[in-house]
């Protein structure tokens, strides 16, 4: 049965199989054994280190020593920086495995740019308790993190050299930048959520969703506000002036508050929908948008369908209509428009209007800055 058809008979070895040195196994059995060789080497020489590090103190100490100063680098984790803007200032952040916020630098507002100013850190003691917090500040904008012990959050403006913040215990402070005093203005640990108003007369306080107070910085007198739901949420009134606020009453239309009397005026609408602090009422048709000024019922045409678009209310002086690459900014006032195009690489995320001179467009990796005097010259 072997070769019966001598199928095998013209197989023939290759000239190049002819020269194979079989002595390479023994090579590389060889090769095995140094590798042995060369291993039980160093496990000798870690074993000697482990003892001599164990039983000579000098040895120990100089190890010690060289590892724990300067001339050993730690190498830092790779991480990706982001960035928001918050108001006037411009946040660059990274965040940790668990998702925390860890401020990098901040930048801040100042006459149509963003402006790098050296971080701080302030530290002192109240009571026997300390705290301490990292800031940036250009004139009196301030942009506080890394709270620690006392001090919980701040607002963000100072007046002259004083910074007032929410304590530990729920209370409105205020923190003289200069001397370093601190002086507690409430002490019913219950003050939350301050709100600023435009000129920095009046500080708003919620009482843990039960009421709203007034403060008065120059008269130091804080007064309950009637007509402001407790539940009432920052983004649910806004400020006319340091004394008028737009709100809403219990019907969910707008409500006009005057914190002099504690009076307030209701209307039977409410503000241009989501913006529920706007003084805008609209009347949509097919081809156009109505807005009407429910202090004085003045009408603004517009002549674009408000519910076609993304919009933004801006200070009830512009809306700001977005829709692809195309961005319209109507000014409320003088009742003018101007078209841009391409405005952002990327989606718009944000629109600002800062210091009433200029308007923001954000998206999440890039901002650009347009002065209002040249968008409608």
């Amino acid at each position: 049965m072997n070769n019966r058809f001598k199928e095998f008979n013209w197989i023939q070895t290759p000239e190049d199989w002819k020269d194979i040195d079989m002595t390479q196994k023994r090579k590389h059995g060889l090769m095995f054994y140094r590798l042995i060789y060369v291993g039980i080497v160093v496990i000798i020489c870690i074993s000697s280190l482990g003892l001599v590090y164990a039983y000579n103190n000098s040895f120990r100490e100089w190890i010690h020593q060289y590892f724990t100063n300067d001339q050993v680098k730690k190498v830092q984790p790779f991480y990706e920086t982001k960035k928001y803007i918050d108001g006037p200032f411009l946040c660059y952040y990274h965040e940790d495995e668990q998702a925390n916020q860890i401020i990098d630098k901040v930048s801040i507002f100042y006459e149509g740019q963003f402006i790098d100013t050296k971080c701080h850190r302030f530290e002192g003691e109240f009571h026997g308790q300390a705290f301490a917090f990292d800031y940036y500040q250009l004139n009196d904008n301030i942009y506080t993190f890394n709270h620690s012990g006392f001090v919980q959050y701040t607002v963000d403006q100072l007046i002259e050299q004083d910074l007032y913040f929410s304590s530990s215990d729920m209370n409105l402070c205020c923190l003289n930048m200069e001397t370093g005093k601190v002086t507690e203005i409430t002490s019913d640990q219950r003050s939350v959520n301050f709100r600023l108003s435009p000129s920095k007369r009046n500080i708003m306080i919620n009482k843990s969703d039960k009421y709203w107070t007034v403060y008065d910085v120059k008269t130091k007198q804080e007064t309950k506000v009637e007509g402001l739901s407790g539940y009432a949420r920052n983004s649910e009134y806004c400020f006319i002036d340091d004394w008028t606020i737009l709100c809403f009453n219990e019907q969910d239309n707008s409500r006009l508050l005057d914190l002099k009397t504690m009076t307030y005026r209701d209307f039977n609408e409410s503000g241009l929908y989501p913006y529920l602090s706007s003084w805008y009422m609209a009347d949509v048709d097919q081809s156009s948008t109505k807005l009407v000024n429910m202090f004085n019922s003045q009408t603004v045409t517009l002549p674009y369908v408000v519910n076609d678009y993304n919009y933004t209310m801006l200070d009830n002086r512009y809306i700001i209509l977005e829709r692809e690459d195309e961005i319209i900014i109507f000014n409320l006032e003088n009742k003018q428009s101007k078209v841009f195009h391409s405005i952002l690489e990327e989606s718009l995320i944000d629109v600002m209007c800062l210091d009433q001179k200029y308007i923001i467009f954000a998206s999440e990796d890039e901002y650009v800055v347009l002065k209002i005097d040249d968008i409608f010259a």
